[in-house]
């Protein structure tokens, strides 16, 4: 088992740390993991938001580049049309 992260600073009764955006915030800013030791997410929910944001624009990006492709490949006959 992996030891825990500490946080740099003193964190109060009732409050978090983010490791992302370096602050300490109260727990109602995380949401709930099972998994984890106090049953709270690591990240606080913005910037889980904002990371889940980030994978969906690199996810929309990469089908992108690959739509032209898979379209030829459905219809064959498509790629002798100019």
């Amino acid at each position: 088992m992996r030891p825990r992260k500490m946080p740099p600073v003193d964190v109060p009764a009732g409050s978090k740390f983010c490791f992302k955006c370096n602050l300490v915030l109260p727990l109602l800013a995380f949401a709930t993991d099972a998994k984890q030791y106090d049953g709270k997410k690591f990240d606080c929910r913005r910037c889980d938001s904002a990371a889940a944001y980030a994978r969906k624009v690199r996810k929309r990006d990469r089908e992108r580049v690959h739509l032209p492709e898979a379209l030829a490949m459905d219809r064959p006959w498509s790629a002798h049309v100019a």
